[in-house]
């Protein structure tokens, strides 16, 4: 898990689970993502899930639901570019 802040950063929660490192490090700088939100890191109840991440277009952006084992966590992207800056970031998480 990795600590996030700077410029595009908002929001109380600075820290973000291992599966959403890259996509958080692309959205970062993309220059059409104006800001970025992390939410809480949440436990699942399975041990060990696939590595899986939903978007959702939301009026600001985009809303990310990002899982990674045992943990899940929703990010928001902001931008007005939601299917260019969407592109990147699902390029961003499949490169693995």
């Amino acid at each position: 898990m990795g600590k996030h802040a700077g410029a595009k950063f908002n929001g109380r929660h600075t820290t973000a689970i291992e599966a959403a490192e890259d996509v958080i490090k692309t959205a970062n700088k993309h220059k059409e993502a104006t800001k970025i939100i992390l939410g809480p890191i949440e436990q699942t109840r399975q041990g060990s899930g696939a590595r899986r991440m939903k978007v959702k277009d939301v009026p600001a952006g985009l809303e990310l639901t990002i899982r990674g084992g045992s943990r899940v966590q929703t990010i928001y992207v902001y931008t007005q570019n939601q299917h260019g800056v969407a592109s990147a970031l699902d390029e961003a998480f499949n490169k693995r």
